[in-house]
């Protein structure tokens, strides 16, 4: 009895001690989660399928709050393009979104028009934004890069040419090698054929004229 007695007290006593040991409690750990704040992960991308050039192209920056509370005066600054490649008003290239929620999400666009061909890669948006409404400090984010590639209208038409094409050949010819394969093969077989024809129509013609020089000898013959 003596030595079960004495157990119950030691569990009893390292059970307190685990209550008020070093660590976190769950308060402070609460605390400091709902202290974290603002978060902000930018999405950079194209919304449409091709860049073109000559043609108005859209950029949208898609803005998720993977915090614990809003972020306030969201700045979307987004003018890192080449002027050699893009057409663009930089003073055009920022917008701004008062307010993302915990969990929203928020987008903006811009406009740029492709001068010539090309592919790279772009440089991401700088976004500024504050935890508090009141903050004088503000925090900082970026999007992620963009990779692309400037086609021209020509290339549009070969695209969606190839794309009729595979439909109507039921997916037997996608690229524009197969279809030169194609061409060529369809080519030889043109030529084989018509010389084939040739051949037979001047092989009559001189059959046709053999018997009639023979024909005639034998009118001579009478």
């Amino acid at each position: 009895m003596a030595l079960a007695a004495l157990l119950l007290i030691s569990s009893l006593a390292l059970s307190r001690a685990d209550d008020a040991g070093i660590g976190v409690s769950d308060d402070e750990e609460t605390e400091e989660v709902e202290d974290q704040g603002p978060h902000l992960v930018a999405r950079k991308f194209l919304p449409g399928k091709d860049l073109v050039v000559g043609r108005n192209s859209t950029v949208a920056i898609e803005l998720y709050n993977a915090g614990n509370s809003a972020a306030y005066e969201v700045v979307v600054r987004d003018g890192e393009w080449q002027a050699e490649y893009f057409e663009f008003d930089p003073a055009s290239m920022v917008d701004t979104v008062d307010r993302i929620p915990a969990g929203g999400t928020a987008r903006v666009e811009f406009t740029v028009i492709p001068l010539k061909t090309g592919a790279g890669v772009i440089s991401p948006a700088k976004i500024t934004y504050k935890a508090e409404e009141d903050a004088s400090k503000v925090q900082n984010a970026y999007s992620t890069t963009l990779r692309l590639s400037i086609i021209t209208p020509f290339n549009v038409f070969v695209t969606r040419a190839l794309r009729w094409g595979s439909y109507a050949t039921l997916g037997q010819f996608k690229t524009l090698e197969q279809w030169r394969n194609a061409l060529i093969i369809t080519a030889v077989l043109a030529l084989v054929g018509g010389g084939f024809w040739v051949y037979t129509s001047v092989s009559e013609s001189r059959k046709r004229q053999i018997y009639q020089k023979a024909l005639d000898e034998v009118e001579k013959m009478k």
